[in-house]
């Protein structure tokens, strides 16, 4: 998961200078990306209940938890409002 962080972050840092092609070619891949870690935290949650405490705290040890990653989704959300990729949501019906 960190990987996909990661590949958002490069992402982030594409240069659009108002190309609007560009800009919708990133923000389509930002959100596949976001898309695919939302869902790979839910499998987690589901194989972490099953499975019992102990898979909470190899989260915690390993820096998983979600409030770890809700804290990378608000930095990056915040990063790039002014590009339009945090406006993204409201686009959609």
């Amino acid at each position: 998961m960190e990987n996909l962080e990661l590949l958002i972050l490069e992402l982030d840092g594409i240069g659009i200078d108002g190309q609007e092609d560009l800009r919708n070619a990133r923000r389509s891949a930002v959100r596949e990306l976001q898309q695919v870690l939302e869902m790979l935290e839910f499998r987690g949650s589901m194989s972490g209940d099953s499975e019992g405490t102990s898979h909470s705290k190899d989260n915690t040890i390993h820096g998983n938890s979600s409030s770890n990653n809700s804290n990378k989704d608000d930095a990056y959300s915040g990063k790039t409002s002014d590009e339009g990729i945090g406006s993204a949501s409201k686009e959609q019906p």
